[in-house]
């Protein structure tokens, strides 16, 4: 046969007529339009493939892991949402204003951290997909025509040779399996005068890194949930003996009171362990008493109150009187003798102001507007949060400051134990501990759930026998594929000669 015309058909843009490809058809520009949109429509197909496979791929899945580590050592080491004053003393002048204006100040709340979050749930995601797909093409091909080739590439196979007719040895096959509880999948022969069958046992094992991965997404989703500031609560309270502090929830709103702190300590004088007495107090009234250790926290309404640690309460605080409303804001030394600016701080309702103290003397000695004795520098926010509009409004002694019709005065206060409490509500809790669970089980039937494959093929053999070529596949635990070939034919010829018999 002559390939001429089977040339010129595989050739579009070459014709044999006068002219060449002066004398084109009319058919030419919509024959290269054509190509060039297949050719369009092929780079487009790509890339969406590339994009697929780098969603779904663990390389991701590790970068995106990697730089939420280093964000979450980075939040560590920063301290998160302190004042200037305190970043500037961590990290000298010059980097810690650079490092107040970043974003390091608040990094788990930052944006930057939030898309990681969402990329990698993206990620995981498109892992659960990709699993489910793989599944679902592995249950097409088992309804695919099966032919004596494909049963031999199993890990196992063997050949026997059965005294029943095909239809007969076909049913004798399938009894035995169901016995060992085998699932059968309908097959068809992929050649003529064959039978196929088919049969699977712990199919469900295949769902385990598919459940894996929607436990991690639901991991994932439940510690974004827990970030949501309309959701989430954490607070600081910095309490003294006999003060209450106000937790301040919406309709769950309650107060903790510190009845008293301290510390047990061993035979040979060390802390072991850290204790604060506490009461509930709701609606004006007393609703339970808790004891509130480090490995003991209180858990109320969804909160979680957690003891971080004890210090003496202030010698002095700066009394704040306005009218009737009069507010405290205690001067708070930590262990180096300075003011600690996160407990020395106070949120005043007239007039809504933060008021904090950012310096304390002893004897300033002849500081413009002091007696001579001990002072507090002073400083607020009209705001009532740290802003840029904070200002200083001096020193506050003894004998008192007045700053637009609001009286400052640094008076005595009785030295006691005091707290701080961390207190937290995150509702993104029972979700990841639901993901956790999801993991676990996905690995319990990836690990222990062994899934058990057979193939077969049966046809006709002289002397009204059958030949039967079957292949077995195992995966996970227990007995191997060779094994599961043995057992079943020593099933078969003992089942045989009970029916000679």
């Amino acid at each position: 046969m002559s390939d001429s015309k089977g040339n010129s058909d595989l050739l579009p843009g070459s014709h044999t007529g006068s002219g060449g490809g002066l004398n084109a058809t009319p058919e030419e520009p919509s024959r290269g339009a054509e190509h060039n949109a297949e050719s369009s429509q092929g780079l487009s197909a790509a890339r969406d493939l590339r994009l697929w496979a780098w969603l779904y791929s663990p390389a991701l899945t590790l970068w995106l892991l990697g730089l939420m580590i280093v964000a979450m050592a980075l939040g560590t080491i920063v301290p998160q949402g302190a004042s200037v004053e305190a970043y500037e003393r961590a990290f000298g002048v010059p980097l810690g204003r650079l490092v107040a204006k970043s974003s390091l100040t608040h990094v788990f709340s930052a944006w930057w951290f939030s898309l990681l979050f969402v990329l990698l749930a993206v990620n995981l995601t498109a892992c659960v997909v990709r699993r489910v797909r793989i599944v679902a093409r592995a249950q097409d091909a088992a309804a695919s025509p099966l032919t004596s080739a494909q049963v031999r590439g199993r890990r196992a196979t063997a050949a026997w040779s059965i005294r029943l007719a095909p239809a007969a040895a076909h049913d004798q096959l399938a009894r035995v399996l169901r016995t060992r509880g085998y699932r059968l999948i309908p097959a068809p022969a992929g050649a003529k005068d064959e039978m196929a069958l088919r049969a699977r046992r712990g199919a469900i094992r295949s769902w385990g890194p598919i459940i894996v991965h929607t436990g991690l997404v639901v991991v994932v989703l439940g510690a974004a949930c827990g970030r949501l500031p309309s959701l989430a609560f954490h607070r600081t309270a910095v309490i003294a003996s006999g003060d209450t502090y106000r937790v301040a929830m919406g309709e769950k709103s309650f107060g903790i009171r510190l009845l008293n702190a301290g510390i047990e300590r061993t035979p040979g004088g060390g802390p072991s362990q850290y204790w604060a007495r506490t009461q509930i107090v709701e609606h004006g009234k007393v609703i339970r008493n808790v004891t509130i250790t480090p490995n003991h926290p209180l858990r109320y309404h969804g909160a979680n109150v957690v003891l971080d640690s004890l210090f003496d309460a202030p010698g002095y605080a700066v009394e704040v009187k306005k009218g009737k409303s009069v507010g405290c804001v205690p001067v708070v030394m930590d262990s180096s003798g300075r003011v600690d600016l996160m407990s020395s701080v106070t949120l005043l309702k007239d007039p809504p102001w933060l008021v904090w103290v950012r310096g304390f003397r002893a004897a300033p000695g002849g500081e413009p507007g002091t007696e001579g004795g001990p002072a507090a520098l002073v400083a607020l926010d009209e705001s009532g949060a740290v802003t840029a509009n904070r200002r200083e409004i001096g020193w506050v002694g003894a004998g008192g400051l007045d700053y637009e019709g609001v009286h400052f005065e640094l008076v005595s206060a009785h030295a006691s134990k005091g707290v701080r409490l961390g207190v937290h509500r995150d509702p993104g809790v029972p979700v990841v501990w639901s993901g956790f669970g999801l993991i676990v089980l996905g690995c319990l039937l990836a690990l222990f759930v062994t899934r058990r494959e057979i193939a077969a093929t049966l046809s006709p053999k002289g002397g009204g026998g059958t030949a039967v070529v079957i292949g077995a596949s195992a995966f996970g635990l227990g007995p191997g594929a060779e094994s599961v070939l043995d057992s079943l034919g020593a099933d078969l010829e003992a089942r045989e000669q009970a029916d000679r018999g």
